[in-house]
C-alpha cells in the first residue's frame, strides 16, 4: 500500500524474471547479469538530458515524475544502478513482524548503552552522536539489529546479483540513528567515496526502516556523475573526495525510499547525507543500516583477520570490506554520551564470521 507521503514513487512492475535464475558460483560470464566498471582510460563526458531515468518498459505504471522503486534485484535494477549510479530495493525484512523486531533491536541496544532512553520518551532519545545520524561508536555498528540487515539474504542477493559472484565479503559499516534532524543551514556535504585512481566496483547501500520522502533527512544523490571522472577529483588524497561548493547543488536529487527499503549507489556517485526540515513526530528521524560487500577475493586473510578482531571489539569501518578495510576513528570528546557505556562483545558467530 502506498503511504500518501510518497506521491512521487514509480510503480515498477514485476516482469518477466525466467531468465534471472540464481547465480551459482561458477558460472559462465555470460550467464550473469552484473555491473561491471568501465575498463576505459578516457573520462566519461556528463550525460545529457534528464538528470534521472526510468525503467525501459514505456508501459510501466508511472504515477509521475519520482524515483523507480524495484521489487526485485532484477535486470532493470542492475540497468538503472549501472547507468543512473543508484537504485532503491523495497521489502528488504519483508514483513512486519520482521520489521517490529528490528525495531525493538534497535531500541534493546539503544537503551542498553544509554539507559536513560524510553523510546515511549521522545524527550529522552539522546543518541550517541554521529555526523547526521551517521554512528559508529558503543558497539552499535555490530549489534544485533544491524546484523539482521547486513546479513539478510535479501541483501546478499542483491549484492550477488551486482558482482556476479555469491563468494563476498561484507563491511563492519555504521549505524544511522538520529532522533531529529539536525538543526542546520548547511547545504549537503557532497563527495565521492572512491577515488578516480582506485580500479574496482565498489557498490554501497543504505537501509532506512521508517522511509524517507523527499522532504525527510536521508542520502541524496546526483545522478549519473558516477559516469564522469572531474578534474577536482584527481588531486583528492584520500577516497572521500570533496565536491566543490555549489558544483552540483540544482542537480541534488532527493530519492523517495518507501519503509523497509534500500538505496543502493555507486561509490563514485556524487551523494551526501541530507538532513530534510520534516521530521514525523513519535519516531526518530532516521534509522537505518549501512552495507558494503565486495568479492571476497579482493579481501586478503590478513585483512580477514583485521576484520575479525574488529568485529569482536564492536568497532566500526569505512565502507570498503576488502583489502582497502580501515576503521572509523575514536570518538572526539564532544561525542562522548554521558552515563553511556558499550555493548557488550558481539557473538562469536559463524554466519558473521564467515562474511568478513
Amino acid at each position: 500500500m502506498v503511504a500518501s507521503s510518497y506521491a512521487n514513487w514509480v510503480e515498477v512492475p514485476v516482469i518477466d524474471l525466467s531468465d534471472d535464475e540464481e547465480i551459482q558460483q561458477g558460472s559462465p560470464p555470460a550467464k550473469r547479469r552484473c555491473l561491471s566498471p568501465s575498463t576505459s582510460a578516457m573520462p566519461r563526458q556528463e550525460p545529457q538530458g534528464p538528470r534521472h531515468s526510468f525503467l525501459s518498459n514505456p508501459q510501466s505504471a508511472l504515477r509521475r515524475l519520482g524515483t523507480a522503486i524495484f521489487p526485485e534485484a532484477n535486470t532493470d535494477f542492475l540497468r538503472h544502478l549501472e547507468d543512473q549510479g543508484f537504485a532503491v530495493l523495497q521489502g528488504i525484512l519483508g514483513s512486519m513482524g520482521s520489521c517490529q523486531a528490528f525495531l525493538h533491536e534497535f531500541w534493546t541496544a539503544m537503551k542498553a548503552v544509554a539507559p536513560s532512553i524510553d523510546p515511549a520518551r521522545e524527550s529522552t532519545w539522546n543518541f550517541p552522536k554521529g555526523f547526521r545520524g551517521i554512528v559508529t561508536s558503543y558497539g552499535l555498528p555490530q549489534a544485533d539489529f544491524a546484523w539482521s540487515i547486513r546479513a539478510h539474504p535479501r541483501v546478499h542477493t542483491a549484492f550477488a546479483r551486482i558482482f556476479g559472484t555469491t563468494d563476498l565479503v561484507v563491511s563492519l559499516d555504521a549505524i544511522i540513528a538520529e532522533a531529529r534532524p539536525a538543526k542546520t543551514k548547511l547545504q549537503p556535504w557532497l563527495h565521492k567515496d572512491q577515488h578516480p585512481s582506485h580500479a574496482g566496483l565498489s557498490i554501497q547501500a543504505v537501509y532506512t526502516h521508517f522511509g524517507s520522502a523527499p522532504g525527510e533527512s536521508g542520502t541524496c544523490v546526483v545522478p549519473g556523475s558516477h559516469r564522469v571522472t572531474y578534474d577536482w577529483e584527481r588531486s583528492a588524497r584520500s577516497d572521500h573526495v570533496r565536491a566543490p561548493e555549489d558544483s552540483f547543488q540544482s542537480q541534488v536529487l532527493k530519492p523517495d525510499v518507501p519503509p523497509d527499503s534500500m538505496v543502493f549507489f555507486n561509490s563514485r556517485l556524487v551523494h551526501a547525507s541530507q538532513s530534510g526540515p520534516q521530521a514525523p513526530a513519535q519516531r526518530p528521524a532516521r534509522l537505518g543500516v549501512c552495507v558494503a560487500y565486495a568479492p571476497r577475493e579482493r579481501r586478503s586473510e590478513a585483512t580477514r583477520r583485521k576484520k575479525e578482531k574488529a568485529y569482536l571489539e564492536g568497532k566500526c569501518s569505512s565502507h570498503w570490506p576488502c583489502d582497502r578495510f580501515s576503521l572509523k576513528p575514536p570518538l572526539k570528546q564532544y561525542q562522548i554520551l554521558k552515563g553511556a557505556a558499550s555493548l557488550p562483545p558481539p557473538p562469536a558467530s559463524g554466519e558473521r564470521l564467515s562474511l568478513l
